[in-house]
């Protein structure tokens, strides 16, 4: 497993997949009900298609605000952001800085004072929002869809920000990486990320999947939800060799 551009001056985007990497599982996500398996070429795709959303809503490098639970979507939104040049503010709005942009599960839960809102649904492999859309507001798959499978990413320095969450947690993309990189795992294993909840929750669970990646192993994203012999099934299922947290 190999980042998307490993020659890149932005540290943080040698770790992440593209397009172009091959068809082994970088992400498994386990809920109580499900289990989706993210190959690095579709999470690459994913990735690009939120970053062309972003990049002809928003301005150049849009400061994003991300109320998604932990969970693969809340991933992707992350990774769109960075390669459009953002930053990813992840949690609930009141905690963060003012966006551009603002993407989150419900209404309730969108910054009211953004340029742009967008709605994602909570099911996994839903085709649209689960729901009536307020007027003006994108709709966070179907809208999505139609952008390219491919974004060249914008260049960035790594003093840039890249992640702020609402437990105070401020990291540059430089640091990011770094942080993710102090981890590392055995090439080819599967590294185990227990999501949780509360301030926080989202930044924890993006950072234990780019220390997987970083250290070329598939990441086990874990529901909260889940009880233990959930947990249980997914280590031995999925060949789990560390574990981190989440």
């Amino acid at each position: 497993m190999t980042g998307a551009r490993p020659s890149s001056p932005d540290p943080l985007l040698g770790i992440l997949p593209g397009p172009g990497d091959s068809d082994r599982p970088w992400l498994v996500w386990y809920s109580p009900d499900e289990r989706v398996e993210l190959t690095g070429h579709v999470l690459g795709m994913w990735a690009a298609k939120c970053a062309g959303l972003l990049s002809a809503e928003a301005d150049v490098g849009p400061q994003v605000h991300i109320a998604l639970p932990v969970g693969w979507r809340a991933l992707t939104w992350c990774l769109g952001t960075w390669l459009a040049g953002g930053t990813a503010l992840v949690g609930e709005a009141h905690a963060l800085p003012a966006a551009q942009v603002s993407v989150a599960s419900a209404p309730s839960l969108l910054s009211p004072d953004t340029e742009v809102q967008v709605l994602v649904p909570g099911a996994s492999l839903a085709i649209r929002y689960d729901g009536e859309l307020p007027p003006l507001v994108l709709d966070g798959v179907a809208d999505v869809m139609t952008y390219a499978d491919h974004f060249a990413a914008l260049p960035v320095g790594p003093d840039a920000p890249a992640l702020v969450a609402d437990d105070g947690t401020r990291l540059g993309r430089g640091s990011l990486a770094a942080a993710a990189q102090q981890a590392t795992a055995a090439a080819g294993g599967a590294v185990l990320v227990h999501g949780d909840t509360g301030p926080g929750a989202v930044a924890r669970s993006v950072v234990g999947i780019l220390s997987a990646w970083a250290g070329g192993a598939t990441a086990v994203l874990v529901d909260a939800a889940c009880p233990a012999d959930r947990t249980a099934l997914a280590v031995r299922q999925e060949g789990i060799t560390a574990r981190r947290p989440g």
